[in-house]
């Protein structure tokens, strides 16, 4: 209770000082800079790790020590944690009455693998899903973590007999355990590096090894589990207060039935639409405007048809109507007007993921994606023909798409690596050797692109057009939060 305390002075720096009446303990409350004593480059180091600049060269420009620039990353997360956590309480009010859409995909990161005998990337998976119109990155995670030792793990697992279960029986299934997690990593460098690994067979580790610095640093979780995580604290994040809710979710990384086990009850109660979603991703810019020329043709051709049949379109779900919504409701009733249901479902949904016809193919292209085809997962019947179209239009992954590309520009241990001439090894010497550094810059990125002007052309950020924020948050309210 704040009756119960005083003011006692001040520190040395300034800051109030408090005193408990009952046991005269004090205590002291300032800013979160206040025990630094270079806070001047907070953000340098902030914009620095954003603006593709590596660890070394931020440490020589700002002429301090690398354990230095850890400590200063290592405050900044807690930071943007802290300050997007208080945010995001408001995502439920933000989503409430309305019928947003998102975009999931999950993209592949690498990390140096360092020990004495061998280097290999290790990959950790990077998800996410970004609310397409604000393009605002609702939730950014990876498959670390830092609080789980491997080692300790497995030990505690061979005391109760935990290996010799099926995984899904096992107490510590979440996670890959050390021994099994070195064997799953040196099969895989042998089958996409013959060369190098030749030349290194003798050489891998044996035993356990103390010096296999990726598993004194943080635990790799299995991708079943990071998945379902991914989605569960995407759920918390919206809220209940939505009246329906739209996914899209690339069809490669099949991620599909996680939404459907995680919103089981929502999609039983038809609240919830998911589908995937697969384009022409490999189709260069020429290409692209060709296909973006086809489908302004075909739209003109179908508004046509339209006028002629004296075609009106429906409601639908959505606030704001698009220029395809009407012509895709034509389609898709002169399409699939005198079919059975159950047949309009065997045409749209695929449980299998295998099939290359099922779905919705969009005439429309776009330049981002191109002959873009939307696979239900949940029940297309349950739309009439106007929400069908409506949501066929919008569905897609380029917002999550070009986040990703975003983070491999942005953040220079994210780049891909290449290819060295000797032994055909994958090795890239600007990415990181802790896993936990990948954790953490994630989250670092994720704030920069939705509250900052560091990563935006426009005039609002992603959080502005949410409207959880009224303008751009810079690095005195960052770090005074």
């Amino acid at each position: 209770m704040p009756s119960r305390y005083r003011k006692f002075g001040t520190t040395a720096k300034g800051d109030p000082r408090y005193q408990c009446k009952a046991c005269k303990k004090t205590f002291s409350i300032g800013r979160s800079t206040r025990r630094q004593k270079r806070s001047d480059l907070n953000g340098k180091v902030f914009r620095s790790l954003v603006n593709g600049v590596t660890l070394s060269a931020i440490s020589r420009l700002l002429d301090t020590s690398l354990p230095e620039v850890y400590s200063k990353i290592d405050f900044i997360h807690e930071q943007c944690q802290a300050f997007a956590a208080d945010r995001e309480k408001r995502l439920p009010e933000v989503f409430e009455g309305d019928c947003p859409h998102f975009a999931t995909d999950t993209q592949i990161l690498q990390v140096n693998w360092p020990d004495k005998g061998i280097r290999k990337l290790v990959e950790v998976r990077h998800m996410c899903t970004v609310h397409s119109d604000s393009k605002y990155v609702i939730a950014s995670t990876t498959d670390v973590d830092p609080d789980v030792h491997p080692l300790a793990v497995e030990k505690a697992m061979d005391i109760v007999g935990d290996k010799d279960k099926p995984r899904s029986m096992r107490e510590n299934a979440r996670i890959w355990f050390a021994s099994e997690y070195i064997e799953y990593i040196c099969k895989r460098h042998e089958a996409t590096n013959p060369k190098s690994s030749r030349w290194h067979r003798n050489k891998k580790p044996r035993e356990l090894d103390d010096d296999i610095r990726l598993l004194e640093m943080a635990a790799r979780v299995r991708q079943d589990a990071a998945e379902f995580a991914h989605i569960m604290l995407l759920k918390k994040k919206i809220g209940r207060k939505y009246r329906l809710l739209n996914f899209s979710v690339d069809r490669d990384t099949g991620v599909s039935s996680a939404f459907l086990a995680v919103f089981k009850n929502e999609v039983q109660k038809r609240v919830v639409r998911i589908a995937d979603v697969t384009m022409a991703k490999n189709e260069s810019h020429p290409r692209r405007l060709g296909f973006v020329a086809d489908g302004n043709r075909e739209l003109e051709r179908v508004e046509y048809l339209m006028r002629q049949a004296g075609f009106l379109p429906g409601g639908g779900d959505q606030a704001v109507s698009r220029p395809q919504d009407g012509a895709m409701e034509y389609l898709l009733e002169a399409s699939f007007g005198n079919m059975a249901l159950s047949d309009i479902r065997e045409l749209l949904m695929d449980h299998t993921g295998q099939s290359e016809t099922a779905g919705i193919h969009y005439p429309f292209h776009f330049i981002n994606e191109p002959h873009k085809r939307v696979i239900f997962r949940t029940d297309p019947t349950r739309l009439d023909y106007a929400q069908m179209a409506q949501f066929a239009v919008r569905a897609g992954t380029h917002p999550v798409d070009m986040y990703h590309a975003r983070a491999r520009t942005k953040v220079m241990g994210f780049e891909r690596g290449l290819s060295t001439s000797g032994r055909k090894s994958l090795w890239y010497y600007k990415q990181y050797y802790n896993p936990v550094m990948v954790m953490k810059l994630v989250d670092i990125l994720r704030f920069a692109h939705n509250y900052t002007d560091l990563m935006v052309k426009e005039h609002k950020s992603p959080a502005m057009k949410l409207g959880i924020a009224k303008g751009f948050v810079y690095d005195r309210d960052l770090f005074s939060f």
